[in-house]
């Protein structure tokens, strides 16, 4: 009985030190990295088309992603399409952020500032698994093909929007985009897959461009990820598993 009543007090000992520990490294943290290189990743923007059935073109092996909301011509108008391939990560992701390198401008002075809108593609949506060789205005997953700078409502979710200033942008400076609904967005994604849709809010002749995989002088889309360090999730882990046995 001694015995049994010393086992169980070394036990409690324990669990309380592993939950100490725990408490400790909770905020331990470590940023993984993914790129639209990797897996099953992809990137392209597609075309409205009025002039050379742009809207059937597939501009997936350009060194940029385009973006324009043009005012008034229905061909000129650009929507980027960005996916990255998620099943590397395993550990619950607890913040992440969008980087993009802006590549180049054509065109009239970009509105000053521009805002541009981030979208997700819902999960499991029948068109995550687009074609980065294939993908166009006509086929795109969720585009609103009568929209210049929209997509289904009912297909999509808006992840909120980040601004450009001009002057003060140029060539190669890195754009970073986080919001909660992000964050919220691919903590709740299931199949490892997940699809983000650029376009501009302002009208103009501009054409803003951001770098793509194929690109030579910049990096490709990356999405960074936040996950709790390895050693923080095995003392949980191991915490959890003395309380079930003391139980």
């Amino acid at each position: 009985m001694e015995k049994k009543m010393r086992s169980a007090g070394i036990m409690t000992l324990t669990i309380v030190v592993l939950l100490a520990l725990a408490s400790q490294e909770c905020n331990a943290v470590i940023e993984v990295s993914i790129t639209t290189t990797e897996g099953n990743g992809a990137d392209s923007y597609i075309r409205s088309s009025f002039l050379n059935d742009a809207a059937n073109v597939n501009f997936g092996s350009e060194s940029i992603i385009a973006v324009k909301h043009d005012t008034g011509l229905p061909g000129n108008n650009r929507k980027g399409y960005i996916r990255f391939d998620l099943t590397s990560i395993t550990d619950p992701i607890v913040d992440a952020s969008l980087g993009l390198i802006y590549a180049w401008r054509s065109g009239d002075r970009p509105a000053n500032p521009s805002t541009y809108y981030v979208y997700g593609l819902i999960d499991g949506h029948p068109g995550e698994n687009w074609n980065e060789s294939t993908i166009t205005w006509n086929n795109a997953p969720a585009n609103d093909r009568n929209s210049a700078g929209g997509f289904l409502a009912a297909e999509t979710i808006f992840l909120g929007s980040y601004e450009l200033s001009f002057p003060g942008t140029e060539a190669g400076d890195e754009i970073l985009f986080t919001s909660n609904e992000l964050v919220s967005f691919l903590q709740n994604d299931t199949d490892g897959l997940v699809t983000l849709m650029l376009t501009r809010q302002q009208r103009n002749f501009s054409i803003e461009s951001f770098a793509s995989k194929e690109s030579a002088l910049w990096s490709a889309p990356t999405l960074s990820v936040t996950v709790p360090e390895p050693a923080t999730i095995a003392i949980l882990s191991l915490g959890g598993l003395l309380l079930r046995r003391r139980r």
